[in-house]
C-alpha cells in the first residue's frame, strides 16, 4: 500500500500510532511524508530518524516543507534561533545544539537535498503531485499546450526565493480558471485544513483539483490531528 502523511510536527507518539493504525509494514508500504516532520511537538528528531530509517530501505520519502527549511536555515547561519523559536521549533532547536558538529553537518545535508515534489500514480486522481505547499502564482510556467507544469512551477518559485515559497499558501487562493489549467492533481499540507474546511473540521480537504492533509496535528488545541490518507483505497485514516 501506499500512504501519504504531512505535518506530522514531532508528534512521535502520534506518528507510531499512525503507522500502528495503517499497520503500516516497513517492508512492502511506502510512505510519503509531504513535508514539516520537524517542529512544534518534543519529539522532531525521531520523527525524522523513523522516517530516515524507511528510506534506507526504500519504503519512505520525505519532501521538504517550510519547517525543515527552518532547520536548514538555522544550521546554515540564515536564522535565528529566537524567530525559530517563535516560528515553533524550540524542540527541535534544543535538539540540534546537542548535536556534534559532525552530525549537524549531517543533518544539514540530509535537509538541504530533501526533493521538493514527488510523482505518484493513484486509481483515483490518476498521476498526481505530492509537494508541501503546492505552487506560487507569481512563478508560473506553462507548458507547450497552455497547461500549467506543476514541477517547474515549484522549481521556479523555489529557485526565486525558498523562505517566501515554503511558506506560501497560493494554491489556496487560485481561481477556478487556475485550477482548470493544473497538469496533474497535487496533494499538498502545510495550511491547516480547519481554516478552509467549510465546518471548520480538522479532516482532509479535498477538491477536484487537489487535496490538503495537513489536518493540524501542530495545532492539537485547537482540534488537530494526524492524518494519512491511502493512495490505493482512497481512504483517510486519523489520529
Amino acid at each position: 500500500m501506499n500512504y501519504l502523511m504531512a505535518d506530522i510536527h514531532g508528534d512521535y507518539d502520534s506518528f507510531l500510532t499512525m503507522l500502528k493504525k495503517i499497520q503500516f509494514n516497513k517492508d512492502k508500504d511506502f510512505l510519503v511524508v509531504i513535508g514539516d516532520a520537524l517542529d512544534r511537538n518534543d519529539k522532531p528528531l525521531e520523527v525524522l530518524s523513523l522516517i530516515r530509517q524507511y528510506e534506507s530501505t526504500g519504503n519512505a520519502l520525505m519532501i521538504k516543507g517550510n519547517h525543515e527549511l527552518f532547520a536548514q536555515m538555522y544550521l546554515e547561519g540564515r536564522l535565528e534561533g529566537s524567530t525559530w523559536d517563535y516560528w515553533g521549533g524550540v524542540a527541535t532547536r534544543k535538539q540540534i545544539d546537542s548535536l556534534s558538529k559532525e552530525e549537524q553537518q549531517e543533518l544539514l545535508e540530509y535537509i538541504k537535498n530533501l526533493p521538493l515534489y514527488s510523482y505518484m500514480n493513484s486509481p483515483f486522481y490518476g498521476e498526481m503531485i505530492l509537494t508541501h505547499t503546492g505552487i506560487d502564482h507569481n512563478c508560473v510556467i506553462m507548458t507547450p499546450d497552455g497547461m500549467v507544469d506543476i514541477a517547474k512551477s515549484i522549481e521556479s518559485g523555489y529557485e526565486q526565493d525558498d523562505f517566501h515559497f515554503l511558506v506560501g499558501s497560493d494554491l489556496h487562493f487560485l481561481t477556478q480558471e487556475s485550477l482548470d489549467l493544473l497538469d496533474h492533481y497535487i496533494v499538498c499540507g502545510h495550511v491547516c485544513t480547519f481554516n478552509i474546511n467549510e465546518d471548520r473540521s480538522s479532516n482532509a480537504y479535498v477538491t477536484p483539483y487537489y487535496m490538503d492533509i495537513d489536518c493540524g496535528c501542530g495545532h492539537r488545541d485547537r482540534g488537530g490531528k494526524l492524518c494519512c490518507y491511502c493512495v490505493d483505497t482512497n481512504e483517510f485514516y486519523y489520529v
